[in-house]
């Protein structure tokens, strides 16, 4: 599961937590409950218990997309079941590489294909038009990269165009803000998200079908609407294998009244 911190030689991110390690760990058992199995074997057990589960999980979910068959054929041969699940596992099992210190209090990284709600404190950030301003401000402030680095999108002509870029201070009580200049440092207040994990090079196509899975995800949930435009927090150095990259596309949420 750690391969992408292996090949890096970094280590891997925190595990994730909540409902998210709960469907990672069940279908890591349903995997290997139909291996024991073998062709012939009963494994109406423990894909009962999966079954379950994915019936009360959002079907924006690209890992949902890749199972909900499950949900009405159980005419299926386990060999072609467990190419399935695997496929699945695959997926949800990627644990990214971390290259650099999380903010203090952020969350651990969301599986690639599942939609989680996060939580974040408070936090200062610096925020540019793009990447070298924000890193010559902390290079001569003697601040310490972080990760995730966010980027902002909103629509443009019918394909995600990026609108600013923020590094988060490692401490939200270090240095001062600075609303003025080509770099501004802003506190942020704490806030709630919808997260969809992502592995591999950010494509545009990607980002639009994630947005778009996200927003669907919103109007489906009563007691959640969006706080403001989608954005990408982005995870991997630029020296990352592209196999190995990993990001998050979020919409910022608010209660309902």
């Amino acid at each position: 599961a750690a391969a992408a911190a292996a090949v890096a030689g970094k280590p891997a991110m925190p595990d994730p937590t909540g409902p998210a390690k709960e469907f990672c760990e069940l279908l890591s058992a349903t995997v290997a409950s139909v291996e024991e199995a073998g062709e012939a074997g009963d494994t109406e057990a423990p894909l009962a218990a999966l079954r379950g589960t994915l019936r009360g999980m959002s079907p924006e979910m690209p890992v949902h997309e890749r199972l909900a068959w499950l949900l009405e054929d159980n005419t299926v041969d386990n060999a072609k079941l467990l190419e399935s699940l695997r496929e699945a596992l695959d997926m949800v099992s990627f644990v990214p590489s971390q290259d650099a210190e999380f903010p203090e209090g952020f969350p651990t990284f969301t599986p690639v294909g599942f939609i989680q709600v996060k939580q974040y404190p408070a936090s200062r950030a610096a925020t540019s038009s793009g990447f070298w301003p924000l890193f010559m401000h902390i290079k001569s402030k003697g601040i310490a990269m972080t990760t995730p680095v966010k980027m902002e999108y909103a629509d443009g002509d019918g394909r995600p165009r990026q609108q600013d870029m923020s590094f988060y201070y490692g401490d939200a009580n270090l240095g001062a803000a600075s609303p003025n200049g080509s770099v501004k440092v802003a506190d942020r207040p704490a806030e709630t998200v919808v997260s969809l994990g992502l592995r591999g090079r950010m494509r545009d196509e990607a980002i639009a079908d994630a947005a778009n899975r996200l927003e669907r995800w919103v109007r489906s949930h009563d007691g959640y609407a969006a706080a403001g435009d989608y954005r990408v927090m982005a995870y991997s150095e630029p020296a990352t294998p592209r196999q190995n990259k990993y990001y998050e596309v979020q919409i910022p949420l608010q209660k309902e009244p």
